[in-house]
């Protein structure tokens, strides 16, 4: 999958004639972006944890990089969990105006009776 992924990558690269602009072949592109879905890979697990960053040795990046993407994950987590949020209360929101519509309904029938 990953593979494909970057197959399609290079291949729309070398349709915009960035491999000519750069002097590099179509081998020499795919495995860059194959290099970069590797280091993602690497990088997302700490993406998940973000704690786990500061101490981790397995990629070297800088200490204000690190605290960056710690900082932006944090915030991506709060983002998500705040549009989550909205959706229950929207949710809940609209169950509380269904029950009301079909007990105003049952009420009404009962009435007609």
């Amino acid at each position: 999958m990953v593979c494909d992924a970057a197959q399609e990558a290079a291949s729309l690269q070398q349709k915009r004639g960035n491999l000519q602009h750069y002097g590099a072949t179509f081998d020499m592109l795919l495995s860059d972006i194959l290099d970069h879905y590797r280091t993602f890979g690497m990088l997302e697990r700490y993406l998940k944890n973000p704690s786990r960053m500061a101490s981790q040795l397995e990629l070297q990046i800088a200490s204000h990089t690190q605290a960056l993407l710690i900082e932006k994950s944090i915030a991506f987590t709060l983002l998500i969990a705040n549009i989550l949020n909205l959706c229950y209360v929207i949710l809940v929101l609209n169950y509380r105006l269904f029950c009301h519509h079909l007990c105003c309904k049952l009420h009404c029938n009962i009435l007609s009776m």
